[in-house]
């Protein structure tokens, strides 16, 4: 359920600036919702976030190799590799 709501979430952001913003606070609300799960849940989260992560890869990418704050550039890209998501 809470990933069809991502998805409609994703796709009703239209322009491409409000998009890049809209997916960094997504991504970052993603990384501390996992972070507060329990294992169950994060099993479940892993195995949607691999397919989500897989839909979006380059535009999550970009966003944050745009990231201008080492700290949670860092973090989100090893969040992303652990779920599948490689940047380069």
């Amino acid at each position: 359920m809470i990933f069809l709501r991502i998805q409609d979430f994703l796709s009703s952001v239209n322009i491409s600036e409000q998009k890049e913003k809209k997916l960094d606070d997504f991504l970052g609300k993603l990384i501390s919702a996992a972070g507060r799960s329990k294992t169950s849940e994060a099993t479940l989260y892993k195995t949607n976030f691999k397919s989500l992560f897989q839909s979006l890869s380059k535009e999550i990418c970009v966003i944050v190799d745009k990231n201008p704050y080492p700290a949670q550039k860092t973090s989100r890209i090893k969040f992303l590799s652990e779920n599948e998501c490689i940047c380069k």
